[in-house]
């Protein structure tokens, strides 16, 4: 089989090279449960004439099926998941192949499922009318919702494979959108069944057991209750996560839901692909994301204003091209989100320099570095104090409450920068009281973190500002001009102001993992300078963890929509507003 498939991949190749350029594919309805015994044993006749085989054949195919203690006799179709069925099905479709290479066509086929390539979309058509036509004369019918005619240049897949012109990418199942039909052929031995009349069943007998006070108690996790309520998305980000419509594309759910977090029509969407690795492809001026039977995303390139791909996901040569046509850069990051590159025209942008040129003005004016600085810092503290709220800490919360009130007095960034260190230290307190004693966390600290907590801060801080970079030079923004926090090297300055209002995110994951015994004391070591790290296994699960919180709370979207509230104040003198938990 294995032979077989590359064959028609090899097959598919050399064509487009010969210059064919369309596809017609299809396959016949109900063709196993379909088949014409008599008609069948006809063929085997004519191949082997009197020989036993062909009797044992027939008597395989007639055999009756044994089902929930029913004996159901069949009167056609060749039984599904046997490796007898597709070599019958060659010799059953082996006068349809002849029909076709003499009509003319290029035919391949593989079992019922075939595809026919053409030089000319009207060439394609009259494909139809023969393979239809051919059909017919076998009592085979054509199955309409999976016959297309497609260029091959917007791809199409065929036997686990998505081609595009002489490319072949590996997938798993098809791709293409389809709607599932869950009724039994009228053809299949399972209609019978169906048909019968129902057996009651018993009910089963449950014991119910309750508390000595006659009570149930359902037993709630607090922590992940409250973390599962944190965020409320915006714009649908992780597609993975659910089951959408193909057919409803990303301009109405920007419709409904844009300017709720400063998002500018004009701007354009960001397409962040995260996950499981996807397939980007691009089909009539609209590029369309899909995975297993699904199409995550199908939006007109002409909406976007970039493309960000998280992780190994395979994009074609046309998608690419098309990106470039329409001036649309496509910025690569690894699955943890460190930024490695982008594939970009050289055209000026809707931005470009003049961004940059207005951020570099714009953050060095003392009065606008102040301005963003304290809803940066806000945020930060809105977001802790928030943290500390839900976990009872009742006293600690109403402290950074009170720094919090006071920003509005601060008159330079170092006065902004005591406020923050106050609370940052009521915090870290309130947390030392939430963890077990035995992790020894007393404060934050750093450059080596000296215990398991600021073990799991500083990886987690590391992967944090990763996505923030990422997503800074996404959005056209300048990441090594920051405003609050002092350049140096090459760190991305901006990326460590913007993820203050994120942090928080890392602080619960970590308290979480700790709290719940998804990592243990014996899963970190110490070295020889005393500095604490996490063991190597349990590091990738960790990390792991991250990703998935972030994703399930749409970080990459969440973190978009500030960096727009940010240029419209860089640009517009727009209020900036930074990240804050609902």
């Amino acid at each position: 089989m294995a032979r077989q498939i590359n064959a028609i991949r090899y097959a598919i190749q050399s064509a487009w090279r010969e210059g064919y350029r369309w596809v017609y594919e299809s396959d016949i309805e109900d063709f196993f449960d379909s088949v014409n015994w008599q008609r069948l044993t006809v063929r085997l006749q004519a191949l082997w004439g009197d020989d036993p085989i062909v009797r044992a054949l027939e008597l395989w195919m007639q055999a009756p099926v044994e089902f929930e203690g029913q004996t159901i006799k069949r009167v056609q179709g060749l039984p599904q998941g046997s490796p007898l069925s597709p070599l019958l099905a060659n010799i059953m479709l082996d006068d349809f192949d002849n029909d076709m290479q003499l009509a003319g066509f290029k035919l391949v086929r593989f079992a019922d499922d075939f595809v026919v390539l053409c030089k000319s979309k009207e060439q394609a058509q009259l494909a139809h009318q023969a393979a239809e036509a051919s059909l017919q004369e076998h009592g085979l019918r054509l199955n309409k919702d999976k016959t297309h005619i497609t260029n091959m240049s917007d791809g199409f897949y065929y036997l686990g494979y998505l081609f595009v012109n002489d490319m072949v990418l590996d997938s798993p199942k098809r791709l293409r959108p389809q709607t599932v039909d869950e009724t039994i052929s009228k053809h299949s031995w399972l209609s019978q069944v169906t048909a019968r009349e129902p057996k009651a069943i018993e009910p089963p007998q449950i014991e119910i057991i309750v508390n000595q006070d006659q009570t149930v108690r359902p037993d709630f996790s607090t922590s992940s209750e409250v973390e599962g309520r944190e965020y409320k998305p915006l714009i649908v980000q992780q597609a993975h996560h659910e089951q959408l419509n193909p057919h409803v594309t990303l301009e109405t759910k920007i419709a409904a839901e844009a300017k709720q977090y400063g998002e500018r029509d004009q701007y354009g969407l960001l397409l962040c692909v995260t996950g499981e690795n996807c397939i980007i492809r691009t089909e009539n001026e609209r590029l369309r994301v899909e995975r297993e039977e699904q199409t995550l995303y199908d939006v007109p390139w002409r909406q976007l204003h970039a493309v960000l791909l998280l992780g190994r996901h395979n994009i074609t040569t046309p998608a690419l091209i098309a990106a470039m046509e329409f001036n649309i850069p496509i910025h690569f990051a690894s699955q943890t989100g460190k930024y490695q590159g982008v594939v970009w025209n050289g055209q000026t942008g809707a931005k470009g320099s003049e961004l940059w040129l207005k951020q570099q003005q714009t953050f060095t004016q003392t009065e606008h570095a102040l301005t963003i600085s304290r809803e940066i810092i806000g945020a930060r503290l809105f977001n802790i104090r928030e943290t500390l709220r839900l976990r009872a800490k009742t006293q600690h919360s109403s402290q950074i409450d009170g720094l919090i009130k006071k920003l509005a007095t601060a008159q330079t960034l170092s006065e902004l920068n005591g406020f923050e260190g106050s609370a940052t230290r009521i915090y870290f307190s309130a947390l030392r009281e939430l963890l077990p004693v035995e992790f020894g966390f007393n404060d934050r600290n750093r450059q080596p973190p000296l215990d398991p907590f600021n073990a799991l801060l500083s990886l987690g801080y590391s992967l944090l500002y990763s996505c923030l970079e990422t997503v800074l030079r996404t959005d056209g923004l300048l990441p090594w001009q920051g405003v609050y926090h002092q350049p140096h090297g090459k760190h991305a300055t901006l990326a460590s102001d913007l993820m203050e209002s994120f942090c928080h995110v890392v602080e619960r994951l970590a308290l979480s993992v700790i709290k719940r015994r998804e990592l243990k004391l014996d899963d970190f070591y110490i070295t020889e300078d005393n500095a604490c790290y996490l063991k190597k296994d349990r590091r990738n699960f960790y990390l792991s963890s991250l990703m998935a919180k972030f994703e399930s709370t749409n970080l990459f979207e969440l973190v978009h929509q500030q960096n727009l509230s940010l240029i419209g104040f860089i640009e517009h003198g727009e209020d900036f507003t930074a990240w804050r938990v609902r």
